[in-house]
Formats: structure tokens, C-alpha cells, sequence
């Protein structure tokens, strides 16, 4: 992988690296698009094996696209995912 050889590169001149993965907040009103957004982030995770950082973009337009369907503390904790099963029926 391109990008992987480029962090690579990078380490071994000593520079320290993190990866900033932004994640639009709309993606929170929809459970699919939520964990959707998830395994993108754990598979970027895996691929770059560098320490990363989610943000949560624009979330002072969260109410905007309607009521979030849980706090906004369970989606910054990402615990126990059990919780989705109800909403996605």
C-alpha cells in the first residue's frame, strides 16, 4: 500500500505521526451510516498501524438534521454496540 510505504518513510526519519480521522456527525442520525463509519475507521486503524484520533465534525449541526437517537456520550464512547440492534429494526 502507497500510503502505508509513505508513513513508513516518515517513521524512519523520526518523525511522529497520527492519524486525525474526521467523521461527520449526520453519520450519527442513521445507525447503518454509524457503523458504516466504524469499521471505516477501525480499517484505517489497521491499515496505517498508527496511533489515531476520530472526530466528531460539525456537531453544532447535529440538531439541525433532527434528534440524535441515543446521547451524544454513547457515540463518543463506542462501548456496547447491542444498543443499535433496536433502532436498525
Amino acid at each position: 500500500d502507497g500510503l502505508a510505504q509513505v508513513i513508513r518513510h516518515l517513521e524512519r526519519r523520526n518523525f511522529r505521526l497520527c492519524v486525525v480521522h474526521l467523521c461527520d456527525c449526520t453519520h450519527l442520525m442513521d445507525p447503518m451510516k454509524y457503523v458504516s463509519m466504524l469499521i471505516v475507521t477501525l480499517e484505517s486503524m489497521m491499515q496505517l498501524a498508527c496511533p489515531q484520533v476520530n472526530v466528531l465534525s460539525k456537531v453544532d449541526l447535529a440538531e439541525a438534521h433532527g434528534a440524535l437517537p441515543f446521547r451524544l456520550e454513547y457515540y463518543t464512547d463506542v462501548q456496547d454496540l447491542r444498543y443499535l440492534l433496536n433502532v436498525m429494526e
